[in-house]
């Protein structure tokens, strides 16, 4: 796997990227988002690519880490293809499919996704919010 920036790094590495969020206002409040820093900005021309290319790597990142679970908060449009995404990147890993299991959840179903959320909209508000999460984000150049 490419070594990853430090996290001091990461301002400059943002310009031209793309960020994903999603957002809930019922009960509790929660955003959950996706920065995709891209070094070429064509390369990510649509946010469906970018998002592939982020699932992929979200799944050799389990394998790496061992672990056994991925919730992904779904977008109905492409449950289908997060599947096919995450098998793969199973098999960029080298593994004919994931050895993990891995389920779409709404947020009101695994509340847990407000984690994701929260360290995302603190990264995308900078300043002391970022600096706050910082230290438990890696940025990854796609």
């Amino acid at each position: 796997m490419p070594t990853n920036p430090t996290p001091s790094s990461a301002p400059s590495m943002m310009r031209g990227g793309q960020m994903f969020v999603d957002e809930s206002t019922s009960g509790d409040y929660l955003l959950m988002c996706a920065v995709v820093a891209v070094k070429d900005v064509n390369r990510a021309r649509t946010a469906m690519q970018a998002r592939g290319r982020c699932v992929r790597r979200l799944a050799q990142d389990a394998i790496a880490m061992d672990i056994a679970r991925v919730v992904l908060d779904p977008i109905d449009s492409v449950v289908d293809r997060d599947r096919s995404w995450l098998i793969q990147g199973a098999r960029e890993a080298g593994r004919p499919a994931p050895p993990f299991a891995y389920h779409h959840q709404k947020r009101h179903e695994e509340p847990l996704l407000w984690i994701a959320d929260a360290v995302g909209w603190a990264w995308a508000r900078g300043g002391k919010l970022r600096a706050a999460v910082d230290s438990v984000v890696t940025v990854v150049d796609l």
